[in-house]
């Protein structure tokens, strides 16, 4: 059998606080003391090489780690003060920990017999304990680890005979499970000396012992466990009773439930049946309001129809009339100057688009001139002018087009400004003339005014030789006056009338004198 040595592909090196390292369970350190005197020269040899190789131990949770071997080489390193050291992290379990502790303690140079006797006593109280925990031979065989190094039924049988008597395990079965690690004469006297101490018999006796409690325990379980089920079957037919118990209860109320249900429901089927006749009658009258409704929308749409129909049908004169109309101002002669009626369509299309701009006596030079223009714009337009006789295009008849419509603009704004020139001047005469009527009507006015001013005088004058006394009247007085007042502006203004006015004041200006 060969010696365990964990899932090395599960190993991992890493450093591990010196702190968080426990020893190795297995080892009994009463067999087999730390040597001191061995730590003091792996100290020294450390000052001196810098290095004790790597660790292997196992992780047991909460950060802490046991040691599998190197119980020397760990003390040497506590001495030393190392905070951290290089750690073999494996899967290890009890046999491989044994197993990893017997292979350095047995090969290790210069290992002690008290070393080889710390081993032997792990290995038997281990498989001691595989060897006597089954039931029989098969169960051994099917399930325990170490089944392949006691491979007869004879050889089970005649280990558990030596267990029981206290005499421990032979030598050939230990040396093959420890994987031969030291010489056959050297197991048994580690054999003879764990035998002669009583620590052999303590092993087998601890191992009894602890079989003996797992039984203990394995029956307080089984019977704490019958006990539960008897609980929980006592329980399940309380249950089962409390449950009978409320069926019947339910059963019961779910009757009295049922006829309540029938009742309630008769009567909701009554008044169901009310509100159905009731929703029925509303519906039938709501069904002829919306049929009249309806006919009267039918009605309003089929009138609004034929009146949107009538006003499309007089859109549709009036557009056609239009466009009679715009036919009738187009001149016909024009259009057959164009060769082909994509020409024609294009050019009447245009004509009609500016039909504002030119007079239907205009059509048929105005034709002849865009066919002109047209080819003309072709040929220059042409990649070889030399080859090409400028052909009439729908392109060139629009280019030409727009071209005149253009020019037309041009000449028609430049028409337009001459023509509110000419209004302009026209007004401008008129307002003239209209001034000089004005004029004329204000001195003919004033004529007549004068004269009747003239005359007015002529009495007051005569008034006044023949009553003298009359001045002395205070209107007489405001009167003459006024007069004074009134020929004065007359003749302040005279200049402005080229001398009109005094000249119908000369038989009155000794008034004014």
């Amino acid at each position: 059998m060969e010696i365990q040595k964990g899932d090395t592909k599960m190993a991992v090196a890493k450093k591990v606080n010196i702190k968080n390292i426990k020893p190795n369970p297995h080892r009994n350190f009463d067999i087999d003391p730390i040597d001191w005197d061995k730590v003091d020269v792996l100290v020294q040899s450390y000052k001196e090489l810098t290095d004790f190789g790597v660790l292997p131990m196992r992780a047991i949770g909460g950060g802490q780690y046991e040691l599998a071997a190197g119980h020397h080489r760990l003390e040497a390193m506590r001495k030393l003060d190392l905070k951290e050291v290089d750690a073999k992290v494996m899967q290890l379990d009890t046999m491989g920990m044994i197993q990893t502790m017997a292979r350095e303690n047995m090969t290790q140079k210069g290992a002690t017999a008290f070393a080889v006797q710390d081993a032997m006593a792990a290995s038997t109280e281990f498989l001691a304990y595989e060897l006597l925990k089954y039931k029989n031979y098969e169960q051994f065989q099917e399930v325990s680890k170490v089944s392949p190094i006691v491979d007869t039924k004879p050889q089970w049988t005649q280990c558990l005979n030596t267990i029981n008597k206290g005499e421990g395990l032979g030598e050939r079965l230990l040396s093959k499970f420890t994987g031969g690690s030291t010489s056959k004469r050297g197991v048994e006297e580690a054999l003879k000396s764990l035998k002669a101490d009583g620590t052999t018999l303590t092993i087998v006796n601890k191992v009894l012992d602890r079989l003996n409690l797992e039984a203990e325990q394995a029956t307080a379980e089984a019977e704490k466990a019958a006990a539960e089920a008897e609980a929980d079957r006592l329980a399940e037919i309380e249950a089962e009773e409390a449950e009978a118990e409320r069926l019947a209860e339910e059963e019961a109320a779910a009757a009295i439930q049922a006829a309540k249900d029938e009742e309630e429901a008769e009567a909701a089927k009554v008044q169901a049946e009310e509100k159905k006749l009731e929703r029925e009658e509303q519906n039938r009258l709501r069904a002829e309001e919306e049929a009249l409704e309806e006919e009267e929308r039918q009605a309003a749409a089929a009138i609004k129809a034929e009146e949107e129909e009538k006003a499309k049908q007089e859109r549709e004169d009036i557009r056609e009339a239009a466009e009679k109309a715009l036919i009738a101002k187009i001149d016909g002669k024009a259009l057959k100057l164009f060769p082909n009626s994509g020409h024609q369509a294009a050019f009447l299309t245009l004509l009609k688009e500016n039909i504002d701009l030119f007079p239907k006596k205009q059509h048929v030079p105005l034709a002849e001139s865009i066919i002109m223009r047209a080819k003309y714009t072709n040929k220059r337009r042409a990649t070889d002018p030399s080859r090409t006789s400028g052909r009439l295009t729908v392109d060139g008849i629009k280019m030409a087009f727009n071209s005149t419509i253009r020019e037309g603009k041009i000449w028609t704004k430049q028409m337009q400004k001459e023509q509110e020139a000419r209004l302009k001047a026209a007004e401008d005469k008129k307002e003239a003339e209209d001034l000089g009527l004005k004029v004329d009507n204000l001195e003919n006015e004033l004529r007549t005014n004068t004269r009747k001013l003239e005359k007015t005088v002529i009495k007051y004058t005569k008034l006044v030789k023949e009553e003298p006394e009359a001045e002395t009247l205070v209107n007489i007085f405001k009167y003459k006056q006024d007069i004074r007042k009134l020929i004065n502006a007359l003749v302040a203004f005279d200049s402005m009338f080229g001398g009109k006015i005094t000249d119908y004041f000369d038989d009155i200006k000794e008034v004014k004198d």
